[in-house]
């Protein structure tokens, strides 16, 4: 028998298992030019516009979020646990979020995968908590604009809107939260 000291290393834990288990998935799926071009995204357009505060929180949870077979739960607190959002999200369902992720179109032949889609839809909104709203950003011009409605492709993002009754005459005007100079009167 080897000596103690001759044995393999233990593997790491859950967390690092898991993300490297997702990447290797990934780069089998979709190949090392799409994986690269999604960290290069992340790590140059996402994570620097994140919400730093709401990132902190979301991470200080330490949330646990479902995995599809076989990869293993684990404790969500690093920036890398997003990396795995975002691999959740385009391995479950490529035709919404290859694109969003990669800036490339999604091949004909990448299907959702139907049966695990929820993994997606909840990585999604975990994404959302933890105040990384660049994807849902790009996702929204994608789906709005350019496939639906190409005139609002660049349409600029807006504070809240009031839809404010203007007295007796009653026809609706639109004012940007921020333009208000209180309250309308009709306010409860």
């Amino acid at each position: 028998a080897a000596p103690a000291s001759a044995a393999a290393p233990a593997p790491g834990p859950p967390s690092t298992k898991t993300l490297s288990a997702l990447a290797d998935k990934v780069k089998e799926q979709f190949g090392e030019a799409f994986k690269t071009a999604l960290l290069k995204v992340w790590k140059e357009e996402a994570l620097p516009a994140a919400n730093k505060d709401k990132l902190k929180y979301f991470l200080g949870l330490q949330e646990t979020s479902p995995q599809a077979e076989p990869f293993e739960k684990h404790a969500e607190m690093t920036e890398d646990h997003m990396i795995e959002f975002l691999y959740k999200m385009v391995l479950y369902a490529p035709e919404e979020w290859y694109e969003v992720f990669s800036g490339m179109k999604c091949p004909k032949d990448k299907k959702n995968d139907y049966k695990s889609i929820g993994m997606a839809f909840d990585a999604s909104s975990r994404l959302r908590r933890a105040g990384v709203d660049h994807y849902h950003w790009k996702q929204t011009d994608r789906m709005n604009g350019v496939e639906f409605f190409p005139q609002l492709v660049g349409y600029p993002k807006s504070a809240p809107v009031y839809h404010i009754t203007a007295g007796s005459v009653g026809l609706p005007r639109t004012v940007l939260a921020d333009q208000m100079q209180g309250p309308p009167a009709s306010t409860v």
